[in-house]
């Protein structure tokens, strides 16, 4: 994402199915994305961790959040987490 990001806010609790972890958003300045913004949600399960960055268009990132936990939460991604788990 460059070496100039800037969190929007506070980092805040989150939970993707079992596993809990936390989400933040953050804007992204000069010289890659000017103008865009990310959401990174990290979540783990014992000793392993999941982290997914989402890199959007201009706009609030929280906005995204009901999507992207929509998308962390489907069978495909969890039936995923499970085996590459190895639960």
């Amino acid at each position: 994402m460059g070496r100039r990001i800037a969190n929007v806010g506070e980092g805040r609790p989150i939970a993707v199915a079992w596993m809990k972890g936390r989400s933040r958003s953050y804007t992204i300045a000069k010289p890659v994305r000017v103008g865009r913004s990310a959401l990174s949600i990290a979540f783990n399960d014992r000793c392993d961790a999941i982290v997914a960055t989402i890199v959007l268009g201009r706009g609030e990132p929280a906005a995204a959040e009901p999507g992207v936990f929509e998308f962390l939460n489907s069978k495909v991604v969890l039936g995923w987490a499970e085996v590459t788990l190895g639960l």
